[in-house]
């Protein structure tokens, strides 16, 4: 047997080098799921990002971004969620939708650009107008674009009041949402980012090479374009 292997070592060596380096390249890249150690942090993330609502976070507090104008034409709320990293789940946060009652009399009478269009002014074209009639005009037009407001506001999300938020990319621990795609983590182990990962199949955390995918209700091909990371919660 050893003079067999003797004569033919150029052979087993060709035969057993790829055998070990897959077997090397499948233990190291399974070892981060067992050393890196599991992620801490809760986070909220928020689907559906072209609306007229945005989530914001200031002083560590989320907020609605509401825009009147866009109201006029995208009337879709955005879902709110917050994965939960002790069970690895994903619960939706139920919030109360600004109220809009007051801006659903711009429709027809603006356009995209926020100018009323609607404006009636009697005038007679071969006379300048009196100095009364203009005072009158600028009063109407003032009132109506007081009362046609359509400039951005922001008012608190009252059912995370309670949350205090870091909407850093990295969280505490280290992990990082990614929604998926082509990305590459190359914080692998040895040569060659071995570990890291090239692709994910859809939301995910990852660390060092660990990642652990989001339970997000949506389809493959929404990924990478609905989904809005909004921050880690800190306890």
């Amino acid at each position: 047997m050893y003079k067999f292997i003797k004569d033919n070592i150029v052979l087993m060596l060709g035969i057993s080098l790829p055998i070990l380096l897959v077997a090397f390249f499948i233990v190291a890249s399974a070892l981060p799921k067992y050393l890196v150690a599991d992620p801490k942090y809760d986070f909220l993330f928020s689907d559906e990002r072209y609306s007229y609502v945005e989530f914001q976070v200031q002083q560590q507090k989320l907020y609605m971004k509401i825009d009147p104008m866009r109201y006029q034409y995208q009337k879709s709320l955005p879902h709110l969620f917050r994965y939960v990293a002790s069970t690895g789940k994903v619960q939706e946060i139920t919030f109360q939708a600004p109220d809009m009652s007051k801006y659903q009399t711009l429709e027809g009478n603006t356009n995209r650009n926020g100018i009323n269009t609607n404006i009636v002014i009697s005038v007679d074209p071969t006379k300048l107008p009196s100095q009364g009639q203009a005072q009158d005009t600028s009063k109407i037009v003032s009132e109506i674009n007081k009362n046609n407001n359509t400039t951005p506001f922001i008012i608190p999300v009252a059912e995370v009041a309670g949350l205090t938020i870091n909407n850093a990319p990295l969280a505490p621990d280290g992990y990082q949402f990614s929604n998926g795609s082509f990305n590459y983590n190359g914080d692998g182990l040895l040569f060659f980012g071995v570990g890291g990962s090239y692709k994910t199949p859809g939301p995910v955390i990852g660390k060092s090479g660990k990642n652990i995918s989001i339970p997000y209700n949506g389809t493959r091909e929404d990924y990478s374009y609905s989904l809005n990371f909004i921050g880690w919660i800190i306890p």
